[in-house]
């Protein structure tokens, strides 16, 4: 009985963790949202506007390259409610696009 207990908790632990782990752009890119993680900033892309400026949408997020950030962390998440405060966009994300050693370069 103990050993099935064991075994049991033993899969339950393991299954969580894996399923904490968002995969991202490519098959190389794994972010583990248990761990949080510092990066530094190393490049910000804006996509998918026409008629707004992508600096302007820069500056109102908050980010900047340069910028040291955790990965989960509350400065992703501020960004994206500063630009969502605008009320000019229709749908924010923040994607990871690639990650260089402590170096990450975001969409």
């Amino acid at each position: 009985m103990l050993k099935k207990l064991l075994f049991l908790l033993f899969s339950i632990s393991f299954s969580t963790s894996l399923f904490a782990q968002i995969q991202l752009g490519n098959d190389s890119l794994l972010i583990d949202y248990s761990n949080p993680t510092e990066y530094e900033i190393a490049g910000i892309t804006v996509t998918g506007i026409r008629f707004l400026d992508e600096s302007a949408l820069k500056t109102l997020s908050g980010l900047k390259v340069g910028d040291k950030v955790k990965i989960p962390g509350d400065k992703m998440q501020k960004a994206i409610e500063n630009l969502w405060k605008q009320g000019i966009l229709t749908d924010v994300k923040i994607v990871a696009n690639r990650i260089e050693g402590k170096l990450i370069f975001i969409e």
